[in-house]
């Protein structure tokens, strides 16, 4: 009985300390189909299945709120868009290089941009092939045909690498990556298989080149990797500074050893010394495939890592030790911990669904800025994808923005303002801010509601709804009418940065000092007289507080005078046109119309002037 009592207090703990800001993403693998597609384009019907089954999953994904999508579209030196260097994927229609008819790229980004998530494109580097054959010709060709010497065939493995030894082929993947770069608009750009395969990859031809410069051939293959780091970073920035660049290291950097409650790393790539307890040992990467990652991070050559820590919480190599060591050797950078969801399958650990969720927890315990799902499928497995929804992602999250890329946070929102619609509708309006400071455009608002007042915009719960950055207005309908409610808009641009709230606004209903009446609706009155000679008097009603224009036109529809450009309080108003311009000169006799608009409300009388 305690043991449930203790699982629901935490439960419960969860739901009400869920993160404002945490990055949610998975991995989509396109390989061999394994998320998708299914389906072959080898007809209009089969593109259409393809297209279909990917909104699917983006519809999924959305609805558990998730916020960031890695689909991989470059698998083994095979491209699921079109390329000048590289050709089609065979996962699309079964045949290396054959069209399929439409640009699957083109489509997953509009797609995943609709649904309001980023989009990050898996671009797996080195590996290129997974056999001993030769690929077929295509046009362009395969690298391993293309490019003979640049790649070597690593026989333990059955498989295809890269020689990133040579500065020739580093350069041309350069090439491949930033022709992606310019043709796309992706959100960030995610390495895979950034690495070699193991200590004994046969690349001595290649090394001998290099031993003068390079006595020891494990630095030589670490700074090989850094040097196509630090470049292809480079040359994504200068063309676009916003776009993410991210990886998927191995998840053990070192070997951990817990010595006397202080974990430590093994000495020399060794394993734990006499006297410590392992708790985070295997692969390592900086050993032993010369995966310098760290690094990437210090010399700020990457924005965030997805680490492969696919392990549980309870054994070496032990989850939260390794999520923990990444935080803490982040260099301020973010850490999107890698969770093995396909190890709940039978063959592959048969996980509890409540493994992954303790992953989770312990993600946020140690301050990491979110997780990465591997993969897509393993997500349906024993209801995981259910539970996210009801209890660890039950509440939307915001990427968490990263200031070393944009730390200019937008205007706020300005002159919002509460109409009620129904007894529990109300519409909310507000103006577009000014641009902020370094001219970014408003990508999307956050409206948030809460019953008292200052609404907290840091509690996620209070946040009502997300909405694209071209609307100024939303409509909300709230549980109960007796009760009153306040509303603040914030504006993010494209990096997530988040702006002051605007000005307050509420279901409160406030009387205007001398009149004892709330006016029902906006309304704008017949002006009088009317004709009129000199000068008409103008009342129009103002139900919430508001911002009003009203302006005077011509029959040509050309702007005459502004009579009023201003904030409102509740209640009826009055202003007097004397036949005059903006310039204070008098106008000839004829028809002018005065329109009134505040919010989504609009109308216009008819004005005779004569003389």
């Amino acid at each position: 009985m305690k043991k449930h009592i203790l699982f629901l207090f935490l439960l419960i703990s969860t739901l009400l300390s869920q993160p404002k800001r945490e990055a949610r993403a998975v991995w989509l693998t396109t390989v061999y189909g394994l998320d998708w597609p299914t389906a072959k384009a080898t007809s209009s019907s089969g593109i259409q299945q393809q297209k279909n089954e990917l909104i699917q999953i983006l519809d999924n994904l959305k609805s558990a709120n998730f916020n960031i999508v890695v689909m991989q579209v470059r698998a083994r030196g095979d491209l699921i868009y079109p390329s000048q260097y590289e050709p089609w994927a065979t996962s699309l229609t079964g045949t290396l290089g054959r069209n399929p008819g439409y640009d699957p790229l083109k489509f997953a980004i509009e797609e995943t941009h609709k649904r309001g998530m980023e989009f990050h494109a898996w671009w797996n580097v080195v590996k290129v092939k997974d056999d001993s054959t030769l690929p077929p010709t295509t046009t362009p060709p395969h690298i391993v045909l293309r490019h003979p010497d640049y790649v070597k065939y690593y026989r333990p493995n059955n498989e295809w690498w890269i020689d990133m030894g040579k500065p020739e082929a580093r350069n041309y993947l350069i090439n491949v990556v930033m022709e992606l770069v310019r043709n796309y608009d992706i959100d960030g750009i995610h390495f895979d298989f950034i690495r070699y395969p193991n200590p004994d990859f046969p690349d001595d031809d290649t090394y001998a080149l290099y031993a003068n410069e390079y006595p020891n051939k494990d630095e030589w293959r670490r700074e090989n990797i850094n040097k196509f780091v630090r470049a292809v970073y480079d040359s994504i920035k200068k063309v676009k500074p916003w776009v993410k660049v991210g990886s998927a290291p191995i998840g053990i950097y070192k070997n951990i050893c817990d010595s006397s409650g202080v974990y430590v790393y093994s000495q020399n790539c060794g394993s734990c010394q006499d006297g410590t307890t392992p708790v985070a040992t295997g692969w390592q990467a900086y050993c032993s495939i010369y995966q310098d990652s760290r690094r990437w991070l210090m010399e700020g050559k990457h924005d965030y890592h997805s680490p492969q820590i696919y392990w549980d919480i309870a054994t070496n190599p032990k989850f939260n030790v390794l999520v923990r060591d990444w935080k803490n050797n982040s260099f301020s950078k973010h850490i999107f911990a890698g969770v093995a969801a396909y190890r709940m399958s039978s063959g592959s650990g048969d996980w509890s669904a409540s493994e992954v969720l303790a992953q989770i927890d312990t993600t946020r315990a140690v301050g990491a800025e979110g997780n990465t799902f591997f993969r897509y499928k393993s997500l349906l497995l024993k209801g995981l994808m259910d539970s996210l929804r009801s209890s660890r992602y039950r509440y939307y999250a915001f990427i968490p923005p990263m200031p070393w890329i944009d730390n200019v946070k937008p205007n706020p929102p300005a002159n919002l303002t509460l109409r009620k619609i129904s007894d529990r509708s109300f519409e909310l309006v507000w103006s577009t801010p000014e641009p902020s400071a370094d001219g970014d455009t408003i990508k999307y608002y956050a409206i948030y509601r809460a019953e008292t007042a200052p609404v907290d915009i840091n509690d996620i719960k209070n946040l009502v709804a997300v909405v694209n950055g071209t609307r100024i207005s939303y409509t909300d309908q709230v549980a109960d009418a007796n009760k009153i409610y306040y509303y603040v808009v914030t504006a993010f641009d494209k990096l997530h940065n988040e702006s002051e709230p605007s000005n307050q606004a509420s279901t409160v209903p406030v009387l205007v000092a001398g009149t004892g009446e709330i006016p029902q609706k906006f309304e704008l009155y017949q002006n009088y007289p009317n004709p009129f000679n000199l000068e008409t008097t103008i009342e129009y009603e103002v139900p919430f507080d508001s911002w009003v224009i009203l302006k005077i036109y011509n029959v040509l529809g050309q702007e005459v005078k502004t009579l009023v450009e201003d904030f409102k309080g509740i209640g009826k108003h009055r202003v007097i046109w004397d036949g005059r311009n903006e310039k204070g000169q008098v106008v000839t006799s004829g028809v002018y119309f005065c329109r009134m608009i505040a919010g989504t409300f609009t109308k216009s009388i008819k004005m005779i002037l004569t003389k």
